[in-house]
Protein backbone atom coordinates (compact mmCIF):
# COMPACT_ATOMS: atom_id res chain seq x y z
CA UNK A 1 0.00 0.00 0.00
CA UNK A 2 1.54 3.50 -1.17
CA UNK A 3 1.17 5.55 2.29
CA UNK A 4 0.71 8.82 0.58
CA UNK A 5 -2.67 7.94 -1.02
CA UNK A 6 -3.80 8.62 2.56
CA UNK A 7 -4.91 12.27 3.70
CA UNK A 8 -3.26 12.04 7.18
CA UNK A 9 -0.05 10.73 5.65
CA UNK A 10 -0.32 13.74 3.27
CA UNK A 11 -1.11 16.03 6.09
CA UNK A 12 2.30 14.51 7.68
CA UNK A 13 4.72 15.18 4.87
CA UNK A 14 3.15 18.77 4.04
CA UNK A 15 3.81 19.53 7.84
CA UNK A 16 7.48 18.05 6.80
CA UNK A 17 7.76 20.16 3.83
CA UNK A 18 6.97 23.21 5.73
CA UNK A 19 9.61 22.36 8.79
CA UNK A 20 11.63 21.95 5.64
CA UNK A 21 11.03 25.07 4.07
CA UNK A 22 11.13 27.54 7.38
CA UNK A 23 14.67 26.09 8.55
CA UNK A 24 15.66 26.32 4.50
CA UNK A 25 16.72 22.07 4.39
CA UNK A 26 16.77 22.43 0.65
CA UNK A 27 18.35 19.62 -0.15
CA UNK A 28 15.70 17.53 2.06
CA UNK A 29 12.75 19.18 0.19
CA UNK A 30 14.47 17.90 -2.53
CA UNK A 31 14.37 13.91 -1.67
CA UNK A 32 10.67 14.52 -0.24
CA UNK A 33 10.26 15.45 -4.02
CA UNK A 34 11.61 12.16 -5.12
CA UNK A 35 10.32 10.14 -2.28
CA UNK A 36 6.96 11.27 -3.20
CA UNK A 37 7.55 11.03 -7.20
CA UNK A 38 8.37 7.05 -6.54
CA UNK A 39 5.43 6.49 -4.97
CA UNK A 40 3.72 8.27 -7.53
CA UNK A 41 5.17 5.93 -10.57
CA UNK A 42 4.62 2.57 -8.19
CA UNK A 43 1.08 3.80 -7.75
CA UNK A 44 0.84 4.96 -11.14
CA UNK A 45 -1.46 8.12 -9.32
CA UNK A 46 -0.96 11.32 -11.86
CA UNK A 47 -2.39 13.40 -8.88
CA UNK A 48 0.35 12.21 -6.48
CA UNK A 49 2.80 13.20 -8.78
CA UNK A 50 1.49 16.69 -9.12
CA UNK A 51 1.72 16.41 -4.82
CA UNK A 52 5.82 15.88 -5.78
CA UNK A 53 5.98 19.14 -7.83
CA UNK A 54 5.28 21.48 -4.80
CA UNK A 55 8.73 20.42 -2.61
CA UNK A 56 10.62 20.78 -5.76
CA UNK A 57 9.43 23.96 -6.49
CA UNK A 58 9.56 25.11 -2.84
CA UNK A 59 13.89 23.23 -3.05
CA UNK A 60 14.42 25.69 -6.26
CA UNK A 61 13.44 28.52 -4.85
CA UNK A 62 15.43 27.50 -1.66
CA UNK A 63 18.44 27.59 -3.93
CA UNK A 64 18.16 31.50 -5.35
CA UNK A 65 20.00 33.66 -3.26
CA UNK A 66 18.50 36.41 -5.51
CA UNK A 67 15.17 35.61 -4.74
CA UNK A 68 15.34 34.55 -0.73
CA UNK A 69 17.47 37.68 -0.02
CA UNK A 70 15.00 40.00 -2.30
CA UNK A 71 13.32 42.76 -0.23
CA UNK A 72 9.99 41.15 -1.57
CA UNK A 73 11.06 37.56 -0.16
CA UNK A 74 9.67 38.24 3.49
CA UNK A 75 6.37 38.91 2.00
CA UNK A 76 6.47 35.82 -0.80
CA UNK A 77 7.74 33.63 1.94
CA UNK A 78 4.15 34.42 4.21
CA UNK A 79 2.03 33.56 0.98
CA UNK A 80 3.75 30.28 0.53
CA UNK A 81 3.48 29.70 4.27
CA UNK A 82 -0.37 30.81 3.98
CA UNK A 83 -0.87 28.00 1.14
CA UNK A 84 0.32 24.88 3.42
CA UNK A 85 -2.53 25.15 4.99
CA UNK A 86 -4.74 25.03 1.88
CA UNK A 87 -2.95 22.31 0.54
CA UNK A 88 -3.77 20.53 3.82
CA UNK A 89 -7.31 20.22 3.26
CA UNK A 90 -7.28 19.09 -0.57
CA UNK A 91 -8.00 15.73 -1.67
CA UNK A 92 -5.47 14.66 -3.91
CA UNK A 93 -7.26 14.53 -6.71
CA UNK A 94 -7.34 18.44 -6.31
CA UNK A 95 -3.78 18.89 -6.46
CA UNK A 96 -2.92 19.23 -10.38
CA UNK A 97 -5.39 22.09 -10.38
CA UNK A 98 -3.59 23.41 -6.74
CA UNK A 99 -0.24 23.80 -7.93
CA UNK A 100 -1.38 26.09 -10.74
CA UNK A 101 -3.42 27.76 -7.83
CA UNK A 102 -0.41 28.25 -5.98
CA UNK A 103 1.49 29.77 -8.73
CA UNK A 104 -1.38 32.10 -9.77
CA UNK A 105 -1.17 33.60 -6.31
CA UNK A 106 2.43 35.50 -7.19
CA UNK A 107 0.87 36.48 -10.71
CA UNK A 108 -0.09 39.85 -9.44
CA UNK A 109 2.65 40.59 -6.17
CA UNK A 110 5.51 39.16 -7.88
CA UNK A 111 5.26 38.30 -12.05
CA UNK A 112 9.19 37.52 -11.52
CA UNK A 113 8.70 34.90 -9.03
CA UNK A 114 4.77 33.89 -11.07
CA UNK A 115 7.22 32.95 -14.16
CA UNK A 116 9.97 31.06 -12.25
CA UNK A 117 7.65 28.93 -10.29
CA UNK A 118 5.58 28.26 -13.83
CA UNK A 119 8.97 27.72 -15.80
CA UNK A 120 10.06 25.16 -12.65
CA UNK A 121 7.24 23.54 -13.25
CA UNK A 122 7.18 22.59 -16.10
CA UNK A 123 11.17 21.46 -16.48
CA UNK A 124 9.77 19.08 -13.56
CA UNK A 125 7.36 17.81 -15.70
CA UNK A 126 10.31 16.81 -18.00
CA UNK A 127 12.54 15.82 -15.42
CA UNK A 128 9.90 13.40 -13.22
CA UNK A 129 8.73 12.09 -16.65
CA UNK A 130 12.25 11.53 -17.86
CA UNK A 131 12.79 9.43 -13.99
CA UNK A 132 9.44 7.53 -15.21
CA UNK A 133 11.24 6.32 -18.44
CA UNK A 134 13.81 5.48 -16.35
CA UNK A 135 12.08 2.86 -14.66
CA UNK A 136 10.47 1.35 -17.58
CA UNK A 137 7.37 3.19 -18.66
CA UNK A 138 6.57 4.02 -21.52
CA UNK A 139 7.05 7.64 -23.20
CA UNK A 140 3.40 8.00 -23.94
CA UNK A 141 2.41 7.22 -20.44
CA UNK A 142 5.32 8.90 -18.26
CA UNK A 143 3.63 12.20 -20.14
CA UNK A 144 0.15 11.05 -19.06
CA UNK A 145 1.76 10.54 -15.66
CA UNK A 146 3.67 13.71 -14.61
CA UNK A 147 1.29 16.62 -17.30
CA UNK A 148 4.50 17.02 -19.01
CA UNK A 149 4.93 17.90 -22.71
CA UNK A 150 5.47 14.69 -24.83
CA UNK A 151 8.03 16.75 -27.38
CA UNK A 152 10.20 18.47 -24.04
CA UNK A 153 10.24 14.80 -22.83
CA UNK A 154 12.05 13.70 -25.89
CA UNK A 155 13.78 15.86 -26.45
CA UNK A 156 15.44 15.96 -23.10
CA UNK A 157 15.72 12.00 -23.21
CA UNK A 158 17.72 12.68 -26.13
CA UNK A 159 20.09 15.18 -24.13
CA UNK A 160 20.82 13.04 -21.34
CA UNK A 161 22.86 9.94 -19.84
CA UNK A 162 19.46 7.34 -19.01
CA UNK A 163 21.01 4.71 -17.65
CA UNK A 164 19.06 1.68 -19.41
CA UNK A 165 20.77 -1.02 -17.54
CA UNK A 166 17.73 -0.62 -14.58
CA UNK A 167 19.16 -3.37 -12.23
CA UNK A 168 18.74 -4.48 -8.99
CA UNK A 169 20.78 -1.43 -7.36
CA UNK A 170 18.97 1.02 -8.71
CA UNK A 171 15.99 -0.31 -7.75
CA UNK A 172 17.24 -1.21 -4.38
CA UNK A 173 18.38 2.51 -3.73
CA UNK A 174 14.97 3.77 -4.71
CA UNK A 175 13.04 2.15 -2.17
CA UNK A 176 15.73 2.51 0.48
CA UNK A 177 14.70 6.23 -0.04
CA UNK A 178 11.14 5.29 0.28
CA UNK A 179 11.58 3.37 3.68
CA UNK A 180 14.07 5.83 5.15
CA UNK A 181 11.65 8.80 4.90
CA UNK A 182 8.78 6.88 5.96
CA UNK A 183 10.30 5.55 9.19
Amino acid sequence: MVKLLSMLERKKTIDLIQQYFLVSHDLNLKKISNTISSEAIMSNNRDLMYFSYFPYMLYKIMTQPHIIHSPRWDKNKKTILAYFDTLEKRNLDEYPKEINYFISLFRIENKDLYYYFKNILEKSKVKKASDCYEHGITINKAVELTGAERVEVVRYLGNSKINYDIGKDVIDSKVKIIEEFFM
